[in-house]
């Protein structure tokens, strides 16, 4: 058997992070004092960062039929905040949970580069919107809030 070895391939999860990561930094360009930092995974510890927004896990299931291919993203973004105003705390919170509401629609439809095969179409759309408890040895207090998203491309094999 003489296997067969792309010399392109599909890099659409690097690029879905690479997007979510220009979304962020949007974000904070705009509406500036609700995000400090953002990372692309979940940071170490959340002492003396926040408000800060992470990438959480990435999900993605593949299926096969009629000659497609498709790959769904599932994921999370979260944003830790803590303050001695929880009024401010939340404030920020909402802002940050409005704004991505907006931005996941304005965005639904995202063309990301795949390796030496030109451009990939996908859907993207914000699927939830939850708190978390979050602590961090004996620190507790922090807001958590988890944003959920899909991604979904779907692309022809030969």
């Amino acid at each position: 058997y003489d296997p067969v070895i792309p010399t392109s391939w599909d890099a659409s999860r690097q690029a879905l992070n690479d997007m979510l990561d220009a979304i962020l930094t949007s974000f904070k360009a705009v509406v500036p004092n609700v995000i400090r930092k953002n990372w692309s995974e979940i940071p170490a510890s959340f002492t003396g960062e926040t408000p800060l927004v992470y990438l959480g896990s990435i999900v993605e299931t593949i299926t096969h039929d009629s000659g497609l291919r498709q790959s769904t993203f599932t994921g999370e973004i979260g944003y830790v905040d803590v303050a001695s105003d929880n009024q401010e705390a939340n404030t920020r919170a909402n802002s940050f949970a409005d704004y991505m509401r907006e931005v996941f629609t304005a965005n639904a439809r995202i063309s990301v580069g795949a390796t030496g095969t030109g451009a990939l179409d996908g859907i993207l759309q914000q699927t939830g919107l939850r708190e978390a408890d979050t602590s961090q040895g004996p620190l507790n207090g922090f807001m958590n809030l988890v944003l959920d998203y899909q991604f979904v491309i779907q692309e022809g094999r030969s």
